[in-house]
C-alpha cells in the first residue's frame, strides 16, 4: 500500500489540474473571442435588423465556459433592408448545442447589421424559421 507522501503527492496533482482547468481554460476561450463577444454586442445594440438565410454552418472548435455553447461560423445571405442592399457575409456565434437545429443550412435567421461594414450579428434570442 502506498506511504502517506505518494497520497499527498497524488491528490495535489489533481488539485493543481482543476485550478488550471478552471482558470487557464476561460482565460483562453475569453481572450480569443472576447473581442469578438464585444463587436458582436455592439452590433446587437446598434445594427439594423434584417432577416438572413443560413447557407453554410462550421464548427470553429471554439467553446463557451461550460462547453455547451459551441461557436459557429456560419455564411449568410442577408436580405435587402431600408439601409442596406442584399448582400452575402459571414458571422461567428456561439449556440448552444440543443438549439443547433433552428440554425442548420436553409433556415433563417434574425440578425442585426452594420450598413457600411457589412458586419453581421445573429440574434440568437430570436431565430427566424
Amino acid at each position: 500500500m502506498p506511504g502517506t507522501g505518494f497520497w499527498v503527492a497524488f491528490v495535489g496533482v489533481w488539485v493543481i489540474g482543476l485550478i488550471l482547468l478552471f482558470t487557464v481554460s476561460p482565460i483562453g476561450i475569453f481572450g480569443k473571442y472576447g473581442k469578438l463577444s464585444r463587436e458582436r454586442k455592439d452590433l446587437m445594440q446598434h445594427g439594423i435588423p434584417a432577416q438572413a438565410e443560413i447557407l453554410a454552418v462550421t464548427d470553429t472548435g471554439g467553446r463557451v465556459a461550460s462547453g455547451l455553447d459551441h461557436i459557429l461560423k456560419f455564411r449568410l445571405r442577408v436580405d435587402a433592408t431600408a439601409g442596406t442592399q442584399a448582400f452575402e457575409g459571414d458571422a461567428v456565434a456561439p449556440i448552444p448545442v440543443i438549439r443547433f437545429p433552428e440554425f442548420a443550412v436553409g433556415h433563417r435567421a434574425n440578425v442585426k447589421v452594420n450598413p457600411h461594414t457589412r458586419a453581421i450579428a445573429i440574434d440568437i434570442g430570436s431565430a427566424g424559421r
